[in-house]
């Protein structure tokens, strides 16, 4: 243990890059897609159309939203840049044509650093309280 006692903590979710990879160890992405333009109606329009909430795409870990200056910054963890590749052909950009969204995006791709949920338990009220929550 160290002086401020961080070394103690139980953390049940975490991941340290800076290892050297081993066998079966999980590799994660983190994509950041910043998206111009778009309004709560839009975002909420595109997300009714993908199922996404309901019919998760299998390689994605984690979805986060959080309103910028002009728009919204979408980051989100996912099992390989593939899968999210593969999620944007098959069900973004068709969700996206068919609700006659054209927006400005840039998206950008990096391992996975380091990750920790101290407060993992509390998530599922932290999704209910989200204001872009699915309104059911």
């Amino acid at each position: 243990m160290d002086e401020a006692g961080i070394f103690e903590r139980d953390c049940t979710l975490c991941f340290d890059s800076r290892q050297s990879p081993k066998e079966n160890q999980i590799m994660a992405f983190i994509t950041t897609i910043d998206v111009l333009g778009l309004t709560p109606t839009e975002y909420r329009a595109v997300l009714d159309k993908m199922g996404v909430e309901t019919n998760p795409e299998p390689g994605l870990y984690l979805h986060l939203t959080a309103r910028i200056d002009g728009g919204y910054r979408i980051t989100e963890v996912w099992d390989s840049t593939e899968n999210f590749d593969a999620f944007m052909k098959a069900r973004l950009a068709p969700a996206a044509v068919a609700i006659g969204l054209q927006r400005e995006m840039a998206i950008t791709q990096e391992p996975l650093y380091n990750i920790f949920a101290p407060r993992l338990e509390e998530m599922p009220a932290l999704v209910e309280s989200a204001e872009g929550r699915p309104r059911h």
